[in-house]
């Protein structure tokens, strides 16, 4: 999963929610335990409602086009959540299988509206295998009783890099320090750079450790593999101090 979007690959499309609940079930064995796409989501959406969010977009995808015999095995989906503020939101990503491919999870993090982009991800993240008593559906429910505070917790760290002014050597030895660390490539790092000084978005034009954070995260909208995605994101929270 990347930014607002799911990275799609190996035959997977967009879907909608109608879409998922076409899905047929496998029938559970005494050891595996499928769990259908639309209760996940289901229990997604009702768990944030309880927590109080507001959804802003849902996005879905399937995997297997329809009359394939391997149609929706797997499951991947993006909600994106408004809390009342302006800046943030939050987003919870999730995926499932019906093919024993994957585990099923549920991941979550910030997301920064002005660049439609996931300032961090995976500040909470949690696997279940597909076997009897697993409690995938309470963990979900669980999930949001800690996920306003986790992610209150990251809003604030970020307003902090917000009003922390950088220099140009520091910002240069910072994305020096992530192409040394294996944070980017050493191919990165100009065109990192090029997007602190240039940015796409005009409200990151100030010298802020945020807007440094903003041109990390920019250039990762271009990656095609989740996993990079992934990798990058926690370690620009180590290299951030997040």
């Amino acid at each position: 999963m990347s930014n607002s979007n799911l990275i799609l690959h190996c035959g997977a499309f967009s879907a909608t929610r109608a879409d998922l609940e076409t899905v047929i079930t496998p029938e559970a064995t005494s050891t595996w335990l499928p769990i259908p796409h639309i209760e996940i989501v289901d229990a997604v959406l009702e768990s944030a409602a309880g927590a109080g969010l507001t959804v802003k977009r849902e996005l879905y995808a399937l995997s297997g086009r329809q009359n394939s015999p391997v149609y929706g095995a797997r499951m991947f989906g993006i909600v994106d959540f408004v809390d009342g503020t302006s800046d943030y939101g939050y987003s919870v990503g999730f995926r499932n299988s019906h093919d024993k491919t994957m585990v099923a999870g549920i991941c979550a993090g910030a997301r920064v509206f002005v660049c439609d982009n996931l300032a961090l991800s995976g500040d909470f993240a949690e696997k279940r295998k597909h076997i009897p008593g697993n409690n995938f559906m309470r963990l979900i429910r669980e999930a949001f009783t800690l996920l306003p505070g986790q992610l209150e917790n990251l809003t604030k760290n970020l307003d902090r890099l917000k009003i922390e002014g950088i220099s140009d050597e520091d910002a240069q030895r910072l994305i020096w320090k992530a192409a040394l660390e294996g944070v980017i490539a050493s191919s990165e790092m100009i065109p990192v750079w090029e997007e602190y000084k240039t940015p796409t978005y005009e409200e990151f034009i100030e010298p802020t450790k945020f807007n440094l954070l903003m041109s990390f995260t920019e250039k990762l909208k271009h990656q095609n593999s989740a996993i990079k995605v992934e990798q990058t994101y926690r370690r620009l929270a180590d290299l951030f101090e997040l």
